[in-house]
């Protein structure tokens, strides 16, 4: 009882000292809340993604990882869902599926983001519904909707009778999810059952042997253990490779636990560590920035804790009575940090990539982010307390109470420049690696995509998704294209299966130019694109030679390749006139025309060779792009765009229409431009701290050898030898840090250059530059310091001590 009365006591004394001191209070509160705020918000995103989002019940749980020939295939197809549910028996599988579904609202359609899944796909996850019930094996046409979804499109209303309309049916509503239920980071609004699929007119391509769109989600039954789960998906999967050879031969199967972890949430974890371990650097500034200011503090404390220890204190109770002040400030900078992060959901969204699916997380503090600020402000406290309070307490009183030395403690001194050059160690690191990703961003914009990039309108479709057929599709595309022609400002319209720079796994196609057959052996792949009439023109790719495709049935046995695959398998001849073979079927198709290479995905990628094929029915089940080429701004035709879709079809949802320079902005955002901007937050935040601590040093050091600078100007020493005396000293401390910094960014570029493809670090210049504008800096902020301890009056200096 009697130690938490002097802990009470000692938080009172500390504000008291803190209220007299306000503009070192200021600084100090406000320096470790920098740090601390930086930290809580990423925390935040942390915690989102990998703690909160949890499943509620994690024993056994896992999925079945199903995959071959390449990243697209890596799910299942529902006859291997049926299978693996039915042979399985050390495993409860459930599976689900991202769908779109069609609700009209005000006569409009709009996209309803959705999942179709197994009838008992809350069972094997252990939810339930906030209200209402989840599926059941009997239920008819039925589905469950998010909280959101029920809040701010059904109006809260009782699900008694409560139906939705979704791509044309009314679909009874069963139940609400709880509000923080959702698949990952997919923020879906409804979910339905795979057994409505063909009621829903849900897309018929998804249904296809070779289509493996499902994720399987999996708890282990009673008894069961890892191995065993193990042991019977392996068997399984080889089963269906036997009886299924054309589309199983290659796939392989395996169960992993959610203790092991998904490839894709490891990679995920390691990128998360890499980025809490750059803004820790923000909150080591920060500490040593406060630790700075507490070690100048505690020189000037040294005689007040002498006459406490003469009094009788001991030096652990006056060591304790320190780290109580540093408490109370971080515990301000504390609560200011997590002030800051109730913001959190803003301040990440300019880092959040574009996404082909609706994601939401959010990042508002709860308990654990509490919780986690607690401890860092318990550690920061101690860790920045510590060094300071043990050197106010170090000397006694006969040590304290004799006359001032000339240059002081050489120890304090040593300290307070190792703390400075750390702090202009990590600012560097941090600034050089934000300059060599923004130089990459910017030489990136520069170059030339090869294709139409700025009077261009990119329309996106999926009528397969809400009932279409393929010819239906094809007759609706056809018909869209031949309106959009007739547009005012519209150069050329075609279609296509997608539009470059889009989302996703590439389109490959196994190639034979030599009579091998596919089906039997293994042949090299390129990329693949479907297009339609004045593609080329409309994309304004130039061919190099031959002639675009169109619509007449003599091309659908044509191609158009681009110029990597024509130097690549005709390297000696034209490759107009040449045939060759398509998939594992050996489609024979002849090459009609050579267009130039383009950036398919990135602009820093290499030219790969790709095949551009005429539009066919299977092509049609698919999403289709329109491009419309325009012959000035882009941006007045997208309203016109929309109202024509809706005047031929007001059921059919518009999946994105856009200008082709918003298209590849919002690509680039998810790329090296997006790591620059969160290495720029942070350099800039180490900067700012970095700059504090310096002209804090600085200025103390200037009032410490008040009494040395006096006797140097009374002995003749001019203003500009003092302020060269002052500004050597800190431009050392800062220059050792600058030095260091640069090494650091030197090897994190390389490990970020390993782990970006296509990035471009290596430039000597941005490390010079950086350096300089360091050490500009640098002087700017002692430029102040320096003038003062020249201007001193050496007279009154002399007579003060």
């Amino acid at each position: 009882m009697e130690r938490l009365e002097a802990v009470v006591r000692d938080i009172r004394l500390a504000g008291r000292l803190l209220t007299r001191r306000p503009l070192f209070a200021t600084v100090a509160v406000v320096t470790i809340a920098v740090g601390l705020g930086t930290m809580t918000v990423a925390f935040s995103a942390v915690n989102a993604f990998f703690l909160a989002n949890a499943p509620r019940d994690r024993e056994g749980m896992g999925l079945i990882v199903v995959g071959g020939g390449g990243p697209e295939n890596d799910g299942a197809s529902f006859r291997e869902f049926e299978v693996f549910a039915r042979d399985v028996p050390a495993l409860e599988i459930g599976a689900q599926t991202i769908v779109t579904l069609s609700r009209q609202r005000d006569g409009v359609a709009d996209t309803t983001w959705g999942l179709a899944v197994s009838d008992n796909y809350f069972e094997v996850l252990g939810v339930r519904a906030a209200r209402g019930r989840t599926f059941t094996a009997t239920d008819e046409l039925a589905a469950v909707v998010s909280d959101r979804f029920w809040r701010d499109h059904l109006f809260e209303a009782s699900l008694a009778g409560l139906a939705v309309n979704l791509n044309g049916l009314d679909v009874p509503v069963i139940g609400v999810m709880p509000t923080d239920f959702r698949s990952g980071l997919y923020d879906n609004e409804v979910w339905v059952r795979m057994t409505d699929w063909d009621a829903l007119r849900l897309p018929a391509r998804s249904r296809r042997p070779d289509a493996f769109g499902l994720t399987m989600v999996a708890r282990l039954r009673h008894g069961a253990t890892d191995d065993l789960a193990q042991l019977q998906v392996q068997t399984v999967a080889g089963e269906l490779a036997r009886v299924w050879p054309s589309t199983n031969a290659r796939r392989i199967a395996r169960f992993v636990s959610r203790e092991e972890g998904l490839p894709e949430v490891r990679a995920l974890a390691i990128v998360a560590t890499f980025a809490m371990a750059m803004i820790g650097i923000v909150l080591l500034i920060a500490l040593f920035n406060l630790t700075g200011l507490l070690l100048s503090r505690a020189v000037e404390r040294e005689r007040e804790m002498s006459l406490r220890g003469a009094l009788g204190a001991s030096r652990a109770r006056l060591i304790q009575q320190l780290i109580c002040e540093s408490l109370v400030i971080t515990a301000l900078g504390g609560a200011l940090a997590l002030l800051v992060a109730q913001w959190s959901n803003r301040l990440l969204a300019t880092f959040a990539p574009e996404a082909p699916v609706p994601q939401r997380m959010d990042v508002t503090p709860d308990w654990t982010v509490a919780a986690f600020t607690g401890v860092l402000i318990v550690v920061s406290g101690f860790a920045a307390g510590l060094l300071p309070a043990r050197r106010a307490t170090s000397l006694g009183i006969a040590a304290t109470m004799a006359p001032p030395t000339v240059t002081g403690g050489a120890r304090t001194t040593r300290m307070r420049a190792m703390v400075v050059s750390t702090q202009i160690a990590g600012a560097t690191l941090l600034l050089t690696v934000a300059a060599l990703l923004a130089r990459d961003a910017v030489l990136s914009a520069a170059v030339d995509l090869g294709f139409e990039s700025e009077r261009a309108v990119v329309l996106e479709l999926d009528p397969g998704s809400y009932g279409y057929t393929e010819s239906a599709t094809q007759r609706f595309v056809t018909d869209a294209v031949t309106a959009f022609r007739a547009l005012p400002g519209v150069v050329s319209a075609a279609a296509m299966d997608r539009v470059p720079f889009y989302v996703g796994f590439p389109t490959r196609v196994e190639v034979s130019v030599d009579g091998r057959s596919c089906a039997l052996e293994d042949c090299p792949t390129v990329g693949g694109y479907h297009v339609g009439r004045d593609y080329f023109r409309t994309m304004n790719i130039p061919l190099t030679s031959g002639r675009e495709l169109d619509d007449s049935p003599a091309d659908a046995n044509a191609v158009v390749i681009s110029e990597t695959m024509a130097q690549r398998f005709w390297p000696s001849v034209n490759a107009v006139g040449q045939y060759l073979a398509l998939g594992p079927d050996g489609d024979r198709v002849q090459v009609v025309g050579v267009a130039a290479d383009i950036k398919h995905r990135s602009v820093t990628e290499q030219p790969e060779p790709y095949v551009y094929r005429p539009f066919d029915q299977a092509a049609f089940a698919q999403p289709v792009s329109i491009v419309l080429r325009t012959a000035a701004d882009p941006a007045p035709l997208l309203q016109a765009v929309s109202d024509r879709v809706r005047a031929m079809d007001a059921s059919l949802p518009i999946a994105r229409l856009r200008t082709m320079g918003q298209r590849i902005a919002a690509r680039q955002q998810s790329g090296t431009l997006l790591v620059a901007r969160f290495f720029g937050v942070c350099s800039g935040l180490a900067l700012f701290l970095s700059i504090v601590g310096l002209v804090g040093v600085v200025t103390y050091s200037v009032g410490q050898r008040s009494r040395e600078l006096g006797i140097r100007a009374a002995l003749g020493a001019a203003p500009g030898d003092l302020r060269r005396l002052v500004a050597a000293g800190a431009l050392r401390m800062a220059g050792s840090g600058i030095v260091i910094g640069l090494f650091g960014a030197l090897l994190v570029s390389w490990l970020i250059a390993g782990t970006l493809s296509g990035v471009d670090l290596d430039s000597p210049m941005v490390f010079v530059a950086v350096g300089v504008v360091q050490f500009a800096t640098a002087l700017i902020a002692v430029a102040i310091p320096a003038r003062v301890a020249a201007s001193a009056d050496p007279l009154v200096t002399l007579r003060a001590e």
